[in-house]
């Protein structure tokens, strides 16, 4: 019913089996990347995490962590006229506006990934008031669809289509798939935190970003990174 954080319990609980899932109706201490405060309203929104144990390859663990907005990508745009767009490396968008974000966390011991813990937040039911001073650059499938929605609907199609994303991973042209629904693709763009804007140009197969800066292309990987349009 409500916690501090479903990542959080998660990390205290080493016992957990591969593929546990925790959900909570309210989050005290959401939180997303870089200690950015998540908004979780109670029984509005979708907040859950996902504990990986098995077969997550090191070598390419951004590209894996692709597959997660992916997923939610695909499922959203079944309980939306709006296209749904991906902003590198882990948040979702509609209309220019954060619909969704994702926090991933790695537990890596002797050079293997021991524990891949996935956190996501998305604002189904949330209204413009519960969203307060973020109600500018974030919105709900509520606020956009003008309806309410099952979230057991939504969180059981998220869960699917995740389920066939990891089976698949070999498989799945990540790249592509990634690229149609690429936020600001085309567009300038700013990279925070460094003196740097470029066009960004799509994402390489290893899931970074390409950005065409001073006529030079520059990979950019998700670290602390954070990207605007510039």
């Amino acid at each position: 019913e409500e916690i501090n954080s479903t990542n959080n319990y998660i990390k205290a609980n080493d016992n957990l089996k591969n593929g546990t899932i925790v959900i909570a109706e309210k989050q005290t201490a959401g939180k997303g990347r870089k200690g950015r405060i998540w908004k979780s309203p109670e029984k509005k929104g979708l907040y859950f995490s996902i504990l990986l144990k098995e077969n997550i390859p090191i070598n390419s663990i951004l590209k894996f962590s692709l597959i997660f907005p992916l997923a939610i990508k695909v499922s959203l745009e079944n309980f939306t006229n709006h296209k749904v767009y991906i902003k590198w490396p882990n948040d979702i968008y509609i209309k220019n506006k954060k619909l969704g974000g994702i926090l991933t966390e790695t537990e890596i011991e002797a050079g293997e990934v021991n524990r891949l813990i996935v956190g996501i937040g998305i604002n189904i039911n949330t209204t413009k008031e519960d969203l307060g001073k973020f109600k500018d650059i974030a919105t709900s499938l509520y606020i956009e669809e003008k309806r309410i929605f099952n979230r057991k609907i939504v969180i059981c199609k998220i869960l699917e289509n995740i389920e066939k994303y990891l089976s698949n991973f070999e498989k799945i042209d990540l790249k592509n798939s990634i690229e149609k629904s690429l936020l600001w693709k085309g567009e300038e763009i700013k990279v925070l935190n460094e003196d740097l804007k470029g066009i960004l140009l799509g994402i390489n197969e290893d899931g970074s970003l390409r950005l065409l800066s001073n006529n030079k292309e520059i990979k950019l990987y998700s670290g602390d990174i954070s990207i605007r349009k510039a």
